[in-house]
């Protein structure tokens, strides 16, 4: 493991390359503080991160193909850390904060993506504006994108499979984004989740384009849904 670089240690402006060894399989708290590189590939064997970069110049993390580590706990939490970063497929959950308030604008998640939990904060107060979620995904915590710029949310899966998702009831919570992209509907960011409900594309016996359909073939209109 790559340990603590703290107190008069702290700077490594003047590190502008780094490669880590196949033998490391843990980055630990504040490892890298102040670097001058931009791009980082995190070895296949590490299985345990935890916050190790820190006031770093805009960074792009990349996973090696084939790494074995299932939770990232957090890459880096200040406001010029981690701007991009690659999830490996064998990722099973981000937990709570991990990416809170990084300047992380662009993050995509690997084919065959296996996450099934994103903690409450997760991606609070980053740069986000689009994010494209794994159809394997279980759950979201409270606010995981609060004070988030984002505006576009799409899921590989159905609208089916999205309302299996357990979300808290403000999982949404301070983001401008109001609909949420199913491969099949798009479904208000209101209504997400909700056990029945299928989608907003009307069929033809339906009244009107818009209406609320469910899942044994009835249909309201969204206004009165909102309503009642």
């Amino acid at each position: 493991a790559f340990a603590d670089m703290s107190g008069e240690e702290r700077g490594l402006l003047n590190l502008i390359d780094v490669k880590l060894p196949q033998s490391l399989t843990a980055l630990l708290q504040w490892t890298f503080v102040g670097t001058g590189f931009t791009e980082i590939t995190i070895p296949k064997n590490v299985t345990y991160i935890n916050a190790p970069f820190i006031y770093t110049q805009g960074l792009t993390v990349r996973f090696e193909t084939g790494s074995k580590i299932e939770t990232i706990d957090s890459l880096g939490t200040q406001s010029d850390t981690v701007t991009a970063v690659t999830i490996p497929a064998s990722v099973k959950e981000i937990k709570a904060g991990a990416f809170q308030k990084s300047s992380l604008n662009e993050i995509t998640f690997e084919e065959g993506s296996q996450l099934k939990t994103i903690g409450e904060n997760a991606f609070a107060s980053c740069n986000l504006k689009t994010i494209t979620l794994p159809a394997k995904l279980e759950s979201i915590g409270a606010k995981a994108f609060d004070s988030c710029k984002l505006k576009t949310i799409n899921y590989k899966g159905k609208a089916e499979d999205w309302s299996c998702i357990d979300l808290d009831i403000d999982w949404y919570e301070g983001i401008p984004a109001t609909i949420v992209s199913c491969m099949d509907y798009d479904i208000p960011i209101y209504l997400a989740g909700l056990p029945e409900y299928i989608g907003t594309k009307s069929p033809s016996d339906t009244k009107e384009v818009g209406d609320i359909i469910f899942s044994d073939g009835s249909a309201m209109s969204y206004d009165y849904f909102l309503e009642n």
